[in-house]
């Protein structure tokens, strides 16, 4: 299953329209079960994607343990670059791509989840940073036409639980 969420704080059209369209351009959106968290103000362009594919599922907001439950049960997770996200994938062993909200385009206040992408960008096994769509299909091409699966990197996940707790602290220590 592939989750892809993006918070509660704002939309974000741009990484979830596009993460889409790159999905549906690798003829992966009709193989798996996607489910797409969003805000509840996202547009009429998400329709389009639910029609079309029977097995998508757009959910607006989701309380604690429904969340959890979507990433114990997804292989990957493709995520905003928040705190939240990283957590849960390492806990769960998901493959995670992260993706940041950008200042420019009114996503956040400021670019602090470029930095956070750039913090995390090559520590975990599971962990994968993209920073535009170039980036973003080319780690899509990897985990579903080359790498591994969550079976074969969540063997891993109590050393990458511990590199992520001194990750964190090491990133918290920077400020």
């Amino acid at each position: 299953m592939i989750f892809i969420t993006v918070g509660t704080q704002l939309p974000f059209d741009r990484f979830i329209l596009g993460l889409l369209s790159v999905l549906e351009e690798c003829d992966i959106l009709d193989k798996h079960k996607v489910v797409v968290q969003c805000s509840s103000d996202h547009t009429e362009e998400y329709l389009y994607y639910s029609d079309k594919y029977s097995n998508l599922e757009v959910v607006d907001e989701l309380n604690k343990e429904s969340y959890s439950l979507y990433f114990e049960e997804a292989d990957v997770v493709f995520s905003h670059a928040g705190m939240g996200g990283v957590i849960r994938a390492v806990e769960f062993g998901n493959q995670l791509v992260i993706f940041p909200r950008l200042a420019e385009y009114r996503e956040h206040r400021n670019n602090h989840q470029v930095d956070t992408c750039h913090s995390f960008r090559n520590k975990f096994s599971n962990v994968h940073v993209a920073i535009d769509m170039i980036e973003l299909k080319s780690i899509i091409v990897d985990l579903f036409f080359g790498k591994e699966t969550k079976e074969e990197s969540g063997s891993d996940w109590k050393e990458n639980r511990k590199n992520l707790i001194a990750g964190i602290a090491n990133v918290v220590n920077q400020y």
